[in-house]
């Protein structure tokens, strides 16, 4: 029996290699592709703090400018240590939801800050403000053939899911090809809530939510 990983690339090879630390198989079916977006950067020394909201976020920033001399709030303990492997020093681990992030920055009093993001954003960094668009999280139209024949298969004992927008994808493809049924003997685990209500329209065997909104707790529904 597998886990069914649907984040980006990147993202799942990097999940794979822990989940197959702790003894169990994967199969990655990316449901968006990263794709750089153009943008004219802004004059970053004007910034107290950067923003990532995403590893994504993150990488597409290092790609576009060697910038690194401004404080560093992520979203999340993975997001922050992305930032870190690429030439961060000052990196504040704010939790895994934008209101955490929020939190953080209102309480160190932070002034004018500068939020690098995708095209599809989870929320918005509290005001003063600006914001860097430098990629897109395009969704796939269909499963991979390896994915669907997975599920087919009876191969796949889980799925997780990080995000509302990846539930949806997923919900919108599944229903879209009559694949309801393959769901059936699968578990959703999700990173929230939030998450928990973009896949509850198919009919899983079960559905269970992280305990918080962090990798390690989502992991830790593996485990149980």
């Amino acid at each position: 029996m597998a886990v069914l990983l649907t984040r980006p690339l990147a993202e799942s090879q990097a999940l794979a290699r822990e989940i197959s630390d702790m003894g169990l198989k994967t199969v990655i079916a990316p449901l968006t592709e990263i794709i750089p977006v153009a943008a004219q950067l802004p004059d970053f020394k004007k910034f107290d703090a950067l923003v990532f909201t995403s590893a994504n976020g993150v990488r597409a920033f290092a790609a576009a400018t060697g910038f690194r001399d401004k404080p560093v709030y992520a979203v999340g303990d993975a997001t922050a240590s992305v930032a870190r492997d690429n030439g961060f020093s000052d990196v504040r681990s704010c939790g895994g939801t934008i209101d955490e992030v929020n939190k953080r920055l209102t309480a160190d009093k932070t002034g004018v800050v500068l939020h690098i993001r995708g095209v599809h954003a989870a929320g918005a960094v509290r005001a003063p403000s600006e914001t860097l668009v430098l990629y897109d999280a395009v969704a796939v139209k269909t499963l991979s053939d390896v994915c669907i024949e997975s599920l087919k298969s009876g191969q796949i004992e889980s799925v997780l899911f990080f995000s509302p927008r990846a539930g949806k994808i997923f919900t919108d493809i599944v229903k879209a090809g009559g694949l309801e049924s393959v769901v059936k003997p699968i578990k959703a685990l999700c990173l929230s809530h939030q998450v928990l209500d973009s896949v509850k329209g198919l009919p899983w065997a079960k559905i269970r939510v992280a305990a918080a909104p962090e990798k390690a707790k989502i992991l830790d529904l593996l485990k149980a």
